[in-house]
């Protein structure tokens, strides 16, 4: 059986029963879905929520329920890849890059073909697309992957990129302006043609995460998530397009259309990662022609700025910056992009024994790999990078800041980011910093770095100790509800 949603939801919650919350009472859509996941995140969990009666944008009631929160758990989304949660970043990059190419299957063989709506019978508002925030300019198709295809070289090319409806078969996209799919649009709109596009929603969390695979243009996610689902991924034609534009198979929901040239409509005003609103701008206009869905299909709804969007969106970074990384500096053990740190805007990186000007290199070698990143903390391996106050412990005892803070302006940042000064049409710049939390070098080769001894107690006394032997369960489910 291919691996899907379906077949990741009852394997996890067969083994994880707790981690899973299915909500039978009905849910009104606006705010309520956004304001249940964030309580959850401010008590320190993340289970995966199903919604199993939500409402449609009219508030009435819909057949299609919602899932969220399923990329909000690192164990989880690491669990998904065949991974650990300490592990992803080695493990994601060597996944994506034993790539395995997709098949494709007949219509018959493909689920996401189930209803197929044409013509009058396109309707993307029977859908429940929640609104989230409060000053935002409505609902919003959050947990969307956009393919669009080159028309030279037959190349597609995934981003995990939104749509707000304007009306029951038209949506505004929000395409990043210097995106891969972007270039496809305007490659299509040079030639004097529409674009086509297809936006697919709900897949297994390997499929969703290879879909923000950070490849070069022209490269194909469906070999990444093939590579991190460790099968093939099946692939469909598109009823609109054939296959000249293909899409999952497996998927829950695909909304298939084309992207008039040089059309835009006014792209209502959203959340983003920074957990603050985009302004409402000119944004391409997406015209659906059919709507193909499973006939109980999952609206997989992601909430912008929560543990969901922020976990999900820094697997791919993380790959990439332990790739980079890597080059420059050999001694590099681990990344990772914490959720106390935006999830991809903070990077704490651990080295082994660094060579002299090795962490000054890599620092200025990392806050340059992406736009989104701005601050990076190089620690030591015997620092915990995925326990905060373990860095922070570095940072406090072991940084001299007279020496080994780096403040490097005029970098690539993102416009997503409030404090990005912006250039050129989306271009934005800004000022990024990297600290030294590194031990000192030894005073010559060979010799040992020296130091204060750091306290530790004895792994031996640590294991013995388990909390669940001397605090009773229902004691210290207090105690976390509590903290």
């Amino acid at each position: 059986m291919p691996q899907d949603l379906r077949t990741f939801l009852a394997q996890w919650e067969q083994q994880h029963p707790e981690d899973v919350v299915r909500i039978s009472e009905p849910v009104d859509i606006k705010y309520n879905v956004a304001g249940l996941q964030l309580n959850l995140e401010r008590q320190g969990v993340f289970p995966i929520l199903i919604i199993e009666h939500p409402t449609t944008v009219d508030g009435l009631p819909s057949k299609f329920p919602i899932i969220t929160n399923l990329m909000a758990s690192r164990r989880r989304c690491a669990a998904a890849v065949g991974s650990r949660s300490d592990r992803i970043a080695q493990e994601y990059q060597r996944k994506i890059s034993g790539r395995i190419p997709p098949e494709v299957v007949s219509k018959s063989q493909a689920p996401v073909k189930d209803v197929i709506d044409r013509g009058e019978a396109v309707n993307l508002l029977k859908f429940p697309i929640p609104t989230h925030h409060e000053n935002s300019s409505g609902p919003e198709i959050t947990g969307s992957y956009i393919t669009t295809v080159d028309p030279d070289t037959g190349v597609d090319n995934t981003g995990c990129q939104r749509g707000d409806p304007v009306d029951g078969n038209t949506l505004a996209l929000f395409i990043g302006t210097n995106s891969h799919n972007a270039l496809n649009v305007a490659k299509w709109w040079n030639r004097g043609e529409d674009a086509p596009f297809a936006m697919w929603i709900g897949h297994h969390p390997a499929a969703v995460l290879g879909g923000q695979v950070k490849y070069g243009y022209q490269e194909s996610h469906w070999d990444g998530m093939g590579g991190l689902l460790g099968e093939p991924l099946r692939l469909v034609p598109t009823e609109t397009w054939g296959d000249r534009l293909r899409v999952p198979a497996d998927a829950e929901i695909v909304i298939e259309g084309v992207i008039p040239k040089e059309t835009w409509t006014a792209g209502g005003q959203f959340g983003d990662w920074a957990r603050y609103l985009i302004p409402s701008e000119p944004r391409p206009v997406g015209k659906v022609t059919c709507i193909t869905h499973r006939k109980d299909a999952y609206f997989h709804d992601i909430v912008t700025g929560c543990a969901d969007h922020q976990v999900s969106g820094s697997f791919a970074y993380e790959g990439a910056l332990y790739a980079s990384c890597k080059l420059v500096a050999p001694e590099v053990v681990n990344v990772h992009m914490p959720l106390s740190g935006m999830g991809r805007a903070t990077a704490y990186i651990q080295v082994k024994d660094p060579k002299p000007g090795n962490v000054r290199a890599l620092i200025s070698a990392a806050l340059g790999r992406d736009p989104q990143l701005r601050n990076v903390f190089v620690v030591d391996d015997d620092v915990d990078i995925f326990d905060d106050r373990q860095v922070w412990w570095a940072f406090s005892t072991r940084t001299h800041l007279d020496k080994d803070l780096l403040v490097i302006d005029n970098l690539p940042s993102s416009p997503m980011n409030p404090i990005t000064r912006m250039e050129s049409g989306r271009n934005g710049i800004g000022t990024k910093m990297g600290v030294d939390c590194t031990l000192p070098q030894a005073r010559e080769p060979g010799f040992p770095r020296h130091y204060q001894m750091a306290m530790r107690v004895p792994q031996q006394a640590l294991d013995a100790m388990k909390v669940g032997d001397y605090v009773p369960a229902d004691k210290l489910r207090a105690m976390l509800r509590e903290a």
